[in-house]
């Protein structure tokens, strides 16, 4: 059995344009007719309550102009503030590196003898034929290959 009057999900989609049925319904069923007048009728009290309230005279625009700029401008203002700190910090930031630089000590005179012995020691461990290091294991090596020809000849 079928439900005599339109649901709510009908009356809303009556109330969009989506559904042809309500209206052929309205016809013979004043209850459905009566509750959509009153949604109808309700939404137009609050259309025109909404466009009502978003009328205003010249002077209410002209000031939320005024102060849409004038917030735009603090904004800059700020902006070009900060820009022109940050650009000042980083001028006195290079004035104290390029300021502060410590010259460079001389290097002592009185160590050419160090160095000289220093140098000869290195040429003497680039000129063998393996570091000094590892002179007990090349000992051990030659003498373990010595040992070997002679286990072999037996």
């Amino acid at each position: 059995m079928m439900n005599p009057h339109l649901s709510e999900q009908e009356l809303a989609e009556w109330l969009t344009g989506r559904s042809e049925q309500a209206e052929s319904h309205f016809g013979h069923c004043p209850v459905c007719r009566a509750e959509a007048e009153t949604l109808r009728a309700g939404i137009q009290l609050g259309r025109k309550q909404i466009q009502a309230a978003a009328q205003r005279d010249e002077a209410f625009w002209t000031r939320q102009r005024w102060q849409i700029r004038e917030g735009m401008t603090r904004r800059r203002s700020a902006l070009l503030l900060r820009r022109m700190a940050l650009l000042a910090t980083a001028v006195v930031l290079c004035a104290w590196l390029l300021l502060n630089r410590s010259p460079q000590p001389a290097a002592p005179a009185g160590n050419d003898e160090a160095d000289s012995i220093l140098l000869q020691q290195v040429q003497s461990e680039v000129a063998q034929d393996y570091p000094s290091a590892l002179a007990p294991a090349v000992l051990l090596s030659q003498e373990r290959a010595a040992a070997q020809p002679a286990a072999r000849a037996q």
